[in-house]
């Protein structure tokens, strides 16, 4: 199999949404255009997310969020995720028994 069928393959049989219209034929040359720009863009901006938030998690590692659900009012404990990378045993301890 060469380099061209291997990924005319794989950009039809994707689950990547606009990967598929780029290698189509019956499409327009514009359109075609059009779904690489969001293709393009989308991988962008997925990209730019998820470094800003590993930017912010180092920046601040203690993140508190409060989830409250109509179904859930009897739950007895409170849940606490913490970073296995968090060295600061110290901190750690008095975190918790805070």
């Amino acid at each position: 199999m060469n380099c061209g069928t291997f990924v005319k393959r794989n950009f039809t049989e994707t689950g990547i949404h606009g990967l598929p219209y780029l290698i189509r034929k019956d499409l327009h040359w514009t359109e075609r255009l059009f779904w690489l720009g969001i293709v393009i863009s989308a991988t962008y901006y997925s990209i730019f997310i998820c470094l800003d938030q590993m930017k912010r998690f180092r920046e601040n590692p203690i993140v508190f969020a409060a989830e409250l659900t109509w179904d859930k009012k009897d739950f007895l404990y409170a849940g606490i995720t913490m970073c296995s990378d968090y060295r600061n045993e110290l901190a750690e301890r008095e975190l918790i028994e805070e």
